[in-house]
């Protein structure tokens, strides 16, 4: 390891999906690799192009569809049941974009995200250690999300299996592929999966082998931004449903008349192309971004989607929240936060001005809250973070030496 510090270098090629949520748990991690010495080449989608650039690793830009992928509300959450569909369609699609670039890269090590099945794919077929990256809920033989939660489209899983495996087939033949199974197809473990959470948060934690490493959030230091305007307010509460999500017209709405008498500073994230009533309460700031990990520092209270990020941010930060899942993972996460004493969670079914704010009511003065928020914070930076994680990675990089 000292040796490859010295100058002697690894290549790492790193494959993400394009979605925040799981580009940046990974960029913290990447930017000690590269600082460490390691040669990074990180395929994802031109959007992050510049948050890559800005860590030192160099950008592989890649075609996808998944950015395109449309969500529609179905019982007050959205609707996920293409979800498993148009993963695999994406494998199919990014496969022939990322082989022949990561062939002539000729990497010792292939990092994928736990959505990316074509890194994965890519480095199976070349023979090249991996890692997996893990920014949400991994399964164990005791639990898992089908397990845990009732979700209708299961069981037309298999027909959608089928069919993604055919189209596969056409592809892996066109590249020359060595055969793959249908499960070897859809499995997503590593030798080495690193899980950007505490342990503590999962809810079967103690079913996973050695072969995962509850490493905690890893965040990078906030870059600089504007919250001078913020900075000055007592008693701001931030919100947010997250970049995915934030297509919830009737929710400003609701926020302006839970929240529109003037005892809270509510800074609120809306996303891009958002329509917001004009009607905006003069105690309100509405923002398109939001610079997140600024403003926890400084919030009294969050009001969340309740994304692991999300959750992981606000716990290390202390901010206790009211969590409303708008995907059936996150109904997950909402009742791991209230289990744990972070906050509480709220059915965006049930989402009314009254029960936003009798849910957020007790959560800014409440001992038991920060008790909880306390530990939580400990559990995390305990769980080692971004040196740890990076650690795990070099031990799975086979040297060049």
């Amino acid at each position: 390891m000292a040796q490859r510090e010295r100058g002697i270098m690894s290549k790492i090629c790193v494959t993400n999906v394009g979605a925040y949520g799981h580009i940046n748990p990974s960029i913290a991690v990447i930017e000690r690799l590269v600082n460490r010495g390691f040669d990074v080449h990180y395929f994802a989608t031109e959007s992050f192009r510049d948050v890559i650039e800005s860590v030192g690793a160099m950008f592989e830009p890649y075609d996808s569809k998944f950015a395109s992928m449309t969500l529609q509300r179905k019982g007050g959450t959205f609707d996920l049941s293409k979800i498993p569909g148009e993963l695999a369609a994406e494998c199919v699609h990014v496969l022939p974009q990322l082989y022949p670039k990561i062939q002539d890269l000729a990497p010792d090590l292939v990092i994928y995200d736990s959505l990316c099945h074509a890194g994965r794919l890519v480095a199976r077929e070349l023979e090249i250690p991996t890692v997996r990256f893990c920014p949400v809920l991994p399964s164990n033989q005791s639990w898992s999300i089908r397990s845990e939660l009732e979700i209708e489209n299961w069981n037309a899983l298999p027909s959608v299996q089928r069919s993604v495996f055919e189209n596969f087939e056409k592809v892996r033949l066109a590249l020359g592929f060595k055969p793959v199974s249908a499960s070897q197809l859809f499995d997503l473990e590593s030798d080495h999966n690193i899980v950007f959470m505490p342990s503590q948060f999962h809810p079967a934690s103690e079913g996973f082998d050695d072969r995962f490493h509850f490493v905690g959030p890893c965040l990078r230091r906030a870059a600089p931004s504007d919250t001078t305007k913020f900075s000055t307010k007592d008693n701001m509460v931030f919100i947010s449903l997250g970049t995915l999500f934030n297509q919830w017209p009737e929710f400003p709405e609701i926020c302006f008349e839970a929240f529109g008498d003037g005892v809270w500073n509510v800074v609120m994230s809306v996303g891009k192309g958002t329509q917001v009533p004009s009607n905006i309460p003069p105690n309100f700031t509405l923002l398109e971004f939001a610079p997140q990990l600024s403003l926890l520092q400084k919030a009294r209270a969050f009001i969340t989607h309740g994304g692991i990020n999300s959750i992981m941010e606000a716990g290390l930060f202390e901010v206790p929240m009211v969590v409303i899942p708008q995907m059936v993972e996150q109904e997950v996460n909402a009742r791991q936060v209230e289990r744990l004493g972070l906050g509480v969670q709220l059915a965006a079914s049930a989402v009314t001005p009254q029960s936003l704010r009798k849910a957020f009511n007790p959560l800014p003065e409440g001992q038991g809250f920060r008790d909880s928020l306390s530990r939580f914070k400990q559990d995390c930076l305990d769980s080692g973070g971004v040196d740890v994680a990076a650690e795990w990675v070099a031990r799975a990089c086979p040297s060049r030496i």
